[in-house]
């Protein structure tokens, strides 16, 4: 049977989670995570933001970050800083596989840096729970990890939260980076939790008054976040700027919010999510068949301003050194 792209649930009432899905149960423990990120010096600073979210939220354990795509000693240092900075510097850092992974007669290959992958596998092996994944950037990492001992992943890995791609088959920047790991991932047993960047109405946006509130907290953390801002604004440019509604004063759209809220054991801003299945091929891109005994899961609506305002809620009590708000 055809698998149905998904286009109704879109217009799903948001005030409760799919029957399907039900809403998370907030965890006694941390859950055991890694991250694995396109943190640059100049391009999207929103995965700064998702940085702290990983390493500040109680309901995750952090047990590494792998830098893809711009992994450079630069944002390696960066990135060191940051940890330094919320107090989490026994948090290992590495360089992942910056480039795409290729298939020469049947044979997957990968480009260096599989430091990633092995940090991956190596969590796995160590941990007594399963460990949950949360790509915002390129999927090559994960990939080379199912491939390398796809058992251990199929045994181990709890979930894998992709942002990126979306449901109607529109090229993204996310899977237009490495087709073959978008395959491999979207194709494995490994449950994926998909928060797909596609519909306006889902997208999370800072304020301009929002953003200003952050950067005037007076923290080393939140002038690191709003120090991001600037070189990423020069490097766009006022045209792109003016056309997204990003330029200084109209705030900063965020990707990521649901994945790490979800991740954490929480439901803020009030996701409706789908179960089923989750698909990629290089003809048709992405796309979602619903099933209710599916594997994977997509997120199909959530109240965008409410997880704004928990995230400035979030980085004030981490400036403040107070509890970390749960909703």
């Amino acid at each position: 049977m055809k698998p149905a792209l998904i286009l109704a649930p879109l217009l799903l009432p948001l005030a409760a989670p799919h029957p399907a899905f039900p809403a998370q149960e907030p965890r006694r423990e941390p859950a055991p995570a890694i991250l694995s990120t396109d943190l640059s010096l100049d391009r999207d600073p929103d995965d700064w933001f998702d940085a702290l979210l990983f390493l500040t939220l109680p309901g995750i354990e952090p047990k590494g970050i792998v830098l893809e795509h711009y992994a450079t000693d630069e944002v390696l240092e960066k990135t060191k800083e940051l940890l330094r900075l919320v107090d989490r510097s026994e948090v290992p850092v590495v360089k992942g596989i910056a480039g795409r992974l290729g298939r020469r007669d049947g044979v997957l290959t990968a480009p260096p840096h599989h430091d990633g992958a092995e940090l991956i596998l190596r969590t796995l092996r160590a941990s007594k729970d399963k460990v949950t994944l949360i790509a915002v950037g390129g999927l090559g990492n994960e990939a080379w990890a199912l491939h390398r001992d796809p058992a251990l992943c199929r045994e181990k890995i709890a979930a894998i939260y992709f942002v990126g791609g979306n449901p109607f088959g529109h090229r993204d920047t996310n899977v237009a980076r490495d087709t073959v790991a978008a395959e491999i991932v979207m194709g494995s047993d490994v449950p994926i939790a998909w928060v797909a960047t596609c519909a306006p109405d889902q997208m999370q946006k800072l304020t301009g008054e929002q953003e200003a509130a952050i950067a005037n907290m007076g923290h080393p953390v939140t002038d690191f976040l709003a120090g991001t801002l600037g070189p990423w604004r020069a490097f766009r440019g006022e045209t792109w700027l003016r056309k997204t509604g990003q330029l200084p004063g109209q705030g900063k759209n965020l990707w990521s919010l649901p994945a790490f809220s979800h991740a954490a054991g929480l439901d803020v801003g009030n996701p409706v999510w789908l179960r089923g299945h989750a698909h990629f091929n290089a003809e048709r891109w992405t796309w979602f068949e619903t099933d209710p005994r599916g594997p994977d899961r997509m997120m199909v609506g959530c109240d965008a301003r409410s997880l704004c305002e928990w995230i400035v809620r979030h980085i004030r009590a981490v400036a403040e050194g107070r509890a970390i708000p749960q909703q």
